[in-house]
């Protein structure tokens, strides 16, 4: 680690902390969805200390990702633009959502999401240390792949609870949290998520760093 260039330990050091947050976030997640029925029986005003504290994790998260990603953008100009869009679409709807202590359990779900985010980290990792014909590493692509799908079985049942409470989401919720978290999930949904799975299935069958 000490022989490697600055630009390499910021690349490390931001995959060490998006790891770190994509293995415990998604289990809070699964905790507050699995034992907290405020959250299912309000969709919108419904809050938990649990899943507060989540939502507060995510700012935190968003903020410092926001703030080294285009940091480092800058300084060593090469720019992700999908996770660009990712994190600054997540910094404003979940510290919206935070301010205006609503849509927490929409919030929550989309986290669950974030399970992909280790795997991703595994994934770089490995190529970097040059270990992407090892066992290890396919086993890590293909459990990868298999969550992504699993993405979008979880944006489907986030689009069904909406239209399940869609009265109440229209008439309860802040014009701008409502612009937000739609134009958010239909991005989240439609680009973000088939875009990497594609990509993710095609580094499966050609190991390279993009």
């Amino acid at each position: 680690y000490r022989q490697l260039s600055t630009r390499e330990k910021v690349f490390w050091n931001l995959t060490v902390v998006r790891a770190v947050f994509g293995t415990y976030t998604p289990l809070m997640c699964v905790y507050c969805l699995m034992t907290q029925d405020e959250l299912f029986d309000d969709v919108l005003f419904g809050t938990t200390k649990t899943s507060h504290l989540v939502v507060c994790n995510a700012v935190g998260f968003f903020l410092f990702e926001c703030l080294a990603f285009y940091t480092s953008a800058a300084v060593f100009g090469k720019m992700d633009c999908t996770l660009a869009v990712h994190h600054i679409l997540a910094l404003i709807c979940y510290g919206r959502s935070l301010y205006l202590q609503v849509n927490y359990f929409f919030g929550i779900c989309i986290l669950v999401l974030e399970m992909t985010t280790p795997f991703t980290c595994i994934c770089w990792g490995l190529l970097k240390a040059k270990l992407s014909k090892t066992r290890l590493w396919v086993a890590n692509q293909w459990l990868m792949v298999h969550l992504f799908h699993c993405r979008s079985f979880i944006e489907c049942y986030v689009w069904y609870k909406c239209w399940r409470h869609w009265n109440y989401i229209w008439t309860n919720t802040p014009t701008d949290m409502f612009i937000l978290q739609f134009v958010s999930m239909t991005i989240l949904s439609l680009v973000l998520t088939p875009y990497w799975t594609y990509k993710k299935t095609l580094q499966l069958l050609d190991p390279t760093d993009w």
